[in-house]
């Protein structure tokens, strides 16, 4: 990466972390800390990201390019579905402390940073997945990116299996103000059988396939349809 990038971002960091934090950051980085440690000054809060990771773009999307700056009427309970690193998570509890957050990931090594970037915030860490029904799920692709990573159904005995979350069951007939969704292709799954659907008032979801978009519109039929950041944005009506 070249000094002209790095002094980019510095410059368009410290607009919203201030300028000490992102010269920390690019320090950090540039010595390769395993975990980087710098301090938000924009929510007053410490951020942590992995140098050999995607975390940093995460981090980009999320508060420099403002993916989730999404309307949302004083919420009490918003769902991550693929909570990556937490950095969603700790931007809508920042932005909604009122609000219950859940924080779904299947990884454990994603759910330790989850942990680190929301503690003493009202968010749940739950390792699991989403999915439509209940079964058993596993990590297909364990090498992958961190942000990248996809689930399948598995055999009880298979390893790293692990019990899947029922969307239905999760809600319980709870109201979900959001539900963000970035899972790799498991909207497929949710959206194929969406009877929660009616329990939700609003979708941030990832499409990775034109499967996923034919499902999520024909669920989403009469819903208001727009675009924040990579995500698609449905509101009911």
């Amino acid at each position: 990466m070249d000094l002209s990038y790095k002094v980019a971002r510095i410059q368009r960091w410290s607009r919203r972390i201030g300028i000490f934090n992102a010269l920390s950051f690019e320090l950090q980085q540039s010595l390769k800390r395993p975990i980087i440690a710098f301090r938000h000054g924009g929510i007053g809060r410490w951020v942590y990201l992995r140098h050999s990771s995607s975390d940093v773009s995460v981090f980009e999307h999320v508060f420099m390019e403002d993916e989730f700056d999404i309307q949302l009427d004083d919420p009490e309970l918003i769902i991550d579905g693929g909570a990556n690193c937490g950095l969603a998570s700790l931007y809508f509890a920042v932005r909604y402390p009122r609000a219950k957050i859940i924080a779904i990931e299947p990884s454990s090594a994603n759910c330790e940073m989850v942990q680190r970037n929301i503690e003493g915030l009202n968010v749940e860490v739950c390792k699991s997945a989403l999915w439509s029904s209940n079964t058993i799920l596993k990590i297909e692709n364990s090498a992958a990116e961190p942000w990248a990573f996809r689930c399948i159904e598995a055999e009880v005995d298979d390893l790293g299996a692990f019990p899947a979350l029922d969307l239905t069951s999760l809600l319980a007939g709870r109201s979900c103000d959001l539900l963000k969704l970035d899972i790799e292709g498991g909207e497929v799954e949710l959206f194929r059988n969406s009877s929660w659907l009616s329990h939700v008032s609003t979708i941030a979801v990832e499409i990775h396939s034109e499967e996923a978009e034919t499902l999520v519109r024909e669920a989403c039929a009469g819903w208001k349809v727009s675009q924040t950041g990579e995500k698609l944005l449905l509101a009911r009506e």
